[in-house]
């Protein structure tokens, strides 16, 4: 099954928006658009590295994949914060 990261559409459907012109009302069709696009060009299970500066995937040599497992979040539970009491110093 492929896969692509939820950024990665995000910033290929933003730059979609903007070579629009940034026309209101057409962000599910450039979610759709870009991740179509990307979905196209992502190998079976594997990472795609993109340039930094942009939402494209690497092309020649620089753009290796790497086959990776699927993420699965971590659940950490934090404990609360003490609540400040009356007399209670602030350091």
């Amino acid at each position: 099954m492929k896969a692509v990261s939820f950024e990665l559409i995000q910033r290929r459907a933003y730059e979609i928006w903007e070579q629009s012109g940034y026309p209101d009302g057409f962000d599910q069709e450039h979610w759709l658009q870009a991740e179509q696009e990307l979905l196209e060009a992502a190998p079976e299970r594997a990472e795609i590295k993109v340039d930094a500066n942009s939402a494209r995937p690497l092309e020649g040599d620089e753009a290796r994949t790497e086959a990776k497992p699927p993420e699965t979040p971590e659940l950490a539970i934090k404990p609360r914060a003490k609540r400040a009491q009356a007399g209670d110093e602030f350091r």
